[in-house]
């Protein structure tokens, strides 16, 4: 029996694997990798259960975080710096913005936008410039927060209570991770169980 981390992928796998990266929905998708509708979740739930299409989701991922850097601790450090901003370090004493290229590091990655605007007095040859309006637009601070919690790992499962036709109540837990690197030993998965959203 070939090893299945050796088995080539069809091109439908290949564009589920690119698909999949790009929001992790499973369903969605089977969808835009040309599987029917009707098919789409049992597809999804069936091709990250292979091994191949497993070890390709986590090769892609790789090859993207080196493209453009992207690593577990830059994503924490640029979270953390919309979710930790002082908005007070971007005043002055008098309490006038300061100029951007007096912002530290962390405090221009936290602002998302600045305008400026000129303010006249008078009209036509006659107006005179008598100073500016300057507005800046903060990042998410809670999204950037809610986010840093669940990479550092730090978020409960979440629960949802279900109520039966009897009346019966109980508590479902959940728990969705993006898949990481799959190692292999004598051609078996050895990383562990994973939990991935199929979109089910």
């Amino acid at each position: 029996m070939a090893d299945e981390q050796e088995i080539k992928l069809t091109e439908k796998e290949e564009a589920f694997c690119n698909a999949y990266l790009i929001d992790f929905n499973g369903a969605k998708a089977a969808r835009m990798a040309g599987y029917s509708e009707a098919s789409a979740k049992e597809i999804a739930s069936q091709n990250l259960t292979k091994l191949h299409i497993r070890a390709r989701i986590t090769e892609l991922r790789q090859q993207m975080g080196k493209a453009y850097n992207v690593t577990r601790e830059r994503i924490a450090q640029e979270l953390a710096r919309i979710g930790f901003l002082d908005i007070r370090n971007v005043f002055d004493e008098q309490g006038r913005l300061k100029d951007p290229v007096e912002w530290s590091d962390d405090e221009a990655a936290a602002i998302a936008g600045l305008e400026s605007e000129n303010i006249f007095d008078g009209y036509g040859e006659d107006k005179t410039l008598i100073g500016y309006l300057k507005k800046i637009k903060l990042s998410d601070k809670r999204a950037a927060l809610d986010s840093l919690v669940k990479l550092m790992g730090y978020a409960a499962p979440e629960k949802h209570e279900l109520t039966g036709q009897m009346g019966i109540t109980w508590h479902e837990e959940r728990t969705y991770e993006q898949p990481g690197p799959t190692e292999f030993k004598d051609g078996k998965n050895i990383t562990g169980g994973e939990n991935i959203n199929t979109g089910l």
